[in-house]
């Protein structure tokens, strides 16, 4: 009786060792190991020093200021990206004893970029009469979303399709030439914007990519005289919709 007890327990000794060795062996090799990744933004921009968005920047220096004064300086957005984007001012780290920082985009707090466009920049440091001389460094941020302002959704059945409301000539197109264009675009310049007939003749109505007047404003001669991306979204959109003398 008593063999059979000591060889009982020398089995369920047998059996914990066992198993005990099983897990151990388990947590003797677990490793683990740290992953990172980095989810790419839908839209991406960049800064330039000049309206045609050649000469890109990293840095930049602003004039020198006055207790009580100013600074400004004025630096391009362009949107690199494939689609529209929202841009508008980020954080700063502008100690408050130096100043404060505000930024415009087209003399908005915010615009609609839209995709290859560029957007003027013009940033303004207030310093304060107590502030203190010296140079002061500082870095601020420019903050862009996907953009889904100026067109409605229409849905039918399972497809979604943008529309986009009509442009008029006579209230919207035409304001637009008169102040940034017929200065030089008037009676000379090779084409007149200050009427339809001498607009349309470098026009191809349904095809604002395909018009001379449209490759002027954003890549060409006409590049950077101060339209924001929403006139020239405007101007597309009314050369798309057939350039009608609306």
């Amino acid at each position: 009786m008593n063999k059979r007890i000591i060889l009982a327990t020398i089995l369920c000794l047998s059996v914990w060792l066992i198993t005990a060795s099983v897990a151990y062996g388990a947590t003797a090799f677990s490793k683990s190991l740290n992953a990172s990744v980095k989810v790419l933004p839908k839209g991406d921009f960049s800064y330039y020093s000049d309206p045609a968005a050649t000469q890109l920047i990293t840095s930049i220096g602003l004039p020198d200021v006055n207790p009580g004064g100013t600074s400004t300086f004025t630096v391009y957005v362009k949107n690199t990206s494939s689609v529209d984007e929202i841009i508008t001012a980020g954080t700063n780290n502008v100690p408050a004893t130096t100043g404060a920082l505000s930024l415009t985009f087209d003399g908005l707090t915010q615009t609609t970029l839209a995709a290859n466009h560029v957007s003027k920049l013009v940033g303004s440091l207030v310093a304060p009469s107590t502030a203190t001389a010296g140079v002061i460094n500082f870095s601020f941020a420019v903050n862009a979303t996907p953009a889904t302002t100026g067109t409605t959704t229409t849905t039918t059945g399972t497809t979604t399709t943008p529309t986009v409301a009509n442009v008029s000539y006579s209230s919207t197109i035409q304001p637009i030439f008169n102040q940034y264009c017929i200065t030089c675009h008037g009676s000379s310049g090779g084409v007149n914007l200050s009427s339809y007939s001498g607009t349309s003749s470098a026009v191809s109505p349904g095809n604002a990519a395909g018009s001379r007047l449209y490759q002027s404003v954003t890549t060409g001669s006409m590049t950077g005289y101060g339209m924001s991306a929403a006139q020239i979204q405007s101007l597309a959109n009314w050369i798309n919709q057939g350039a009608l003398n609306n």
